[in-house]
């Protein structure tokens, strides 16, 4: 016992000794860096969620307290869902309206007004279509662009247009990387498909390390 106790106390001892000389300084003489808007989750995937609403209530409610519960499970603060098409799924829309531009705008804002007629539900952000969002009174929609790489934020600095209507860039599996250009349009910046390497333990700690350094 008495063996136990002074490893313990010479541990504590070289910890405090090592706690005393570690220091963080914070420099915001550059100004500050990006926002932080928070952590989110993605349905979809081209066809591998099914609709909430086919599973019981029970169950429904489950759900959606383990992800946006304040302080219980996930506690998400953003869900990215994909406009669905004709299939019972929230994969991607086919159809033939996704072939002329206008008829997609106005297709995608339908289902905006739909959502939020039907389901009570207000879209915070949408991929594109600032005119017509406009036109059918949502604003407060925002902009997220363009769900790919970094490579719009080179023609956002060409046109001063785009560059106005996009709210924030968002890029598919940026992992703690953004390109220089990115950086200073003064917009934010979304990882906004990402992936952590396993369903487990380790996956779960590699995305925590993501989110941090990203934020």
């Amino acid at each position: 016992m008495a063996k136990v106790i002074s490893v313990a106390v010479v541990l504590t001892f070289f910890l405090l000794q090592w706690m005393s000389v570690q220091s963080i300084v914070f420099d915001d003489s550059s100004g500050y860096g990006q926002q932080f808007d928070g952590v989110g989750g993605l349905s979809g995937g081209g066809a591998t969620s099914k609709l909430l609403v086919n599973y019981p209530e029970k169950y429904r409610s489950e759900i959606l307290d383990f992800l946006f519960k304040p302080n219980f499970g996930a506690s998400l603060q953003i869900l990215k869902v994909e406009i669905g098409g004709d299939v019972q799924s929230t994969g991607e829309g086919t159809g033939n309206v996704y072939h002329n531009v206008s008829k997609a705008a106005d297709y995608v804002v339908r289902w905006i007004n739909g959502a939020k007629t039907k389901h009570d539900l207000i879209i915070d952000y949408i991929g594109t279509l600032r005119k017509v969002l406009d036109q059918w009174g949502f604003q407060h929609t925002q902009i997220i662009a363009s769900d790919n790489k970094w490579g719009i934020a080179k023609d956002m600095a060409k046109d001063p247009e785009l560059k106005n209507i996009v709210h924030a860039i968002g890029c598919h599996y940026p992992g703690t990387y953004s390109s220089h250009e990115a950086q200073h349009l003064g917009k934010r910046l979304w990882s906004s498909e990402d992936y952590c390497q396993k369903n487990s333990e380790t996956g779960g700690a590699c995305w925590a390390r993501v989110s941090s350094r990203i934020a």
